[in-house]
């Protein structure tokens, strides 16, 4: 009788710890990764076979964002960009900048394109996935058009209760003094 009871009370453990299984749901916070900002690239393919220059980030406190080196009127930053959620499912990426002081504009391949739904708009930054997803990566181009200072954001979103991760960059625009000859 006691291995009777023995056995029904660990019988009874197992299911109880077991039973809540099918809700374990990892939560967490997502995260954007860059790789180096290459200024004036030059592509062969998808492969960066020179640049002008890289540019070095610098975190600035009170405004929350990674100011770069000063850039010059009409050089264009490249870099890539890819955005994580660990297990938790990719809901969408936002890109921010002003059109007006900055032209930025970002390659998808064909595999990204059907994995979009219809509420995406691409031309606005506004990039929503389908389930199922946890990384998507592409390169980014930025061409500032004015003088002074020009900022953007990437944001991503995921189904976790951490659900954004965002970064932002200014970036410092100067103009480019013409030298004679």
């Amino acid at each position: 009788m006691r291995k009777l009871f023995v056995l029904i009370s660990v019988l009874v453990v197992a299911f109880a710890m077991t039973s809540c299984l099918d809700n374990v749901h990892s939560d967490y916070t997502p995260e954007i990764m860059c790789s180096y900002l290459y200024v004036n690239p030059i592509l062969n393919s998808d492969t960066i076979v020179g640049a002008k220059d890289t540019l070095r980030l610098a975190y600035d406190d009170k405004d929350n964002s990674f100011v770069t080196d000063t850039l010059a009127l009409g050089d264009t930053l490249m870099f890539s960009a890819a955005y994580y959620t660990f297990s938790n499912n990719l809901v969408a990426v936002k890109i921010a900048w002003d059109s007006l002081e900055t032209a930025l504009w970002y390659p998808l391949n064909a595999e990204i394109e059907k994995v979009l739904t219809d509420r995406s708009d691409v031309a606005a930054g506004q990039l929503y996935f389908n389930p199922g997803y946890h990384l998507v990566a592409f390169p980014i181009y930025v061409s500032p058009k004015q003088v002074g200072k020009t900022s953007f954001s990437l944001t991503v979103e995921s189904d976790s209760k951490f659900p954004t991760a965002s970064l932002k960059f200014v970036l410092p625009v100067s103009k480019v003094d013409s030298v004679s000859l």
